[in-house]
């Protein structure tokens, strides 16, 4: 198995930053993914890791090896693109079995490779095809083929279904994470699509013009986003951040949620779980996740409290509820048709997974 090691990449062109500083570590067998916006250096960095674009200043490491003066032909590292890039005229067995031929792998060894590597991908009955005879998601089984059959140490998607529609995707998605189920080797996987990203990684890296946010699994930057970036660039709809102060009360601690205006309804306040510390006294950001909602008809854990409900967005299996509390406008993800109409209701908070920041330095505090 393979690790990988970033240490203080940077890439400049010209005196413009694409990458600053980026630090991460990846452990043998997983699947991380470099996620974030359009344009904040995510395929620059997997360009890096493959060769094919020169870092500013830095290491990049393969097994504790440097490589950064290594050719990427010589990296031993395999990318799926995108744009699959399948060579037209020659069959897909001839595409799966192109980098064994160029590396000189006799005929019988090929074909015993591109056979294993075709049921794997269960695409036998496609190997004397042309990649003009195939659909979106057969060509980008057989881009994952070529790269699987050379057997690398580190395998690099960069946003390898982006081109596919949106049930396709769903498909290889699951796909995807089967295989390296299957294979366990390490992979990174750039996207800007968070679904993806949490479906798919062990590990999340997400970066914003060039500098690295935070890492962590699914579940860390999901609940404790690192910062306000983090919480509303990672979740749809995304946290909600409600000015507050912490009162102390006692022995006990509450959120006094600001009342927007004074023509705004009264402050809101609300309990601490016992664990949560955050400062008492500094004006804090709340932040919220629209699933810390729920109707009291269908639960009552939680913080009970009256909320004005403004729109009701119908998804299928469940509703997304805009409402007001204390004059600022939130959301919550409910149950389909547990709210009917807009109008009053009554919400239950679940306070288990409530994050405060910092609105000057936009760190997470608690």
């Amino acid at each position: 198995m393979t690790t990988l090691a970033l240490e203080k990449i940077s890439k400049y062109y010209g005196q413009v930053p694409v990458l600053t500083d980026v630090n991460i570590k990846v452990g043998s067998g997983e699947f991380l993914v470099l996620l974030g916006p359009s344009g904040c250096g995510k395929s620059t960095l997997l360009h890096a890791i493959a060769g094919l674009h020169r870092i500013t200043s830095g290491d990049i490491a393969i097994d504790g090896r440097s490589v950064n003066e290594v050719p990427c032909q010589d990296r031993d590292i395999a990318m799926v693109f995108q744009s699959y890039a399948l060579y037209p005229s020659m069959t897909v067995a001839k595409n799966i079995g192109f980098p064994l031929e160029m590396r000189k792998i006799p005929a019988g060894e090929r074909e015993k490779a591109v056979a294993e590597v075709a049921k794997l991908l269960r695409i036998e009955h496609l190997l004397d095809r042309k990649p003009g005879q195939l659909s979106g998601g057969q060509r980008q089984r057989v881009a994952i083929g070529r790269a699987l059959v050379r057997d690398p140490k580190l395998f690099l998607f960069d946003e390898p279904l982006s081109n596919l529609d949106a049930l396709l995707r769903v498909e290889m998605r699951t796909e995807l994470k089967k295989l390296h189920q299957r294979i366990g080797k390490t992979t990174i996987y750039v996207t800007h699509d968070q679904v993806e990203a949490m479906t798919l990684a062990t590990r999340i890296a997400i970066l914003n013009k060039g500098v690295l946010q935070q890492v962590g699994t699914p579940y860390e930057v999901y609940n404790r986003p690192s910062n306000l970036f983090v919480a509303t660039f990672v979740g749809s709809p995304a946290m909600n951040l409600l000015p507050c102060v912490v009162e102390q009360k006692g022995a006990d601690r509450v959120v006094r949620i600001n009342a927007r205006n004074e023509g705004s309804k009264a402050s809101v306040r609300l309990p601490l779980p016992n664990d949560a510390m955050p400062p008492v006294g500094a004006d804090l950001l709340l932040g919220l996740r629209p699933e810390a909602f729920s109707p009291v008809k269908f639960g009552t854990d939680g913080h009970l409290i009256k909320v004005q409900v403004t729109l009701i967005e119908p998804t299928g299996p469940e509703d997304i509820v805009l409402f007001d509390i204390a004059g600022h406008e939130a959301v919550a993800r409910i149950g389909a048709g547990s709210i009917d109409q807009p109008g009053q209701a009554a919400l239950a908070i679940d306070m288990r997974n409530a994050v405060f920041f910092d609105p000057k330095t936009e760190l997470r505090v608690q």
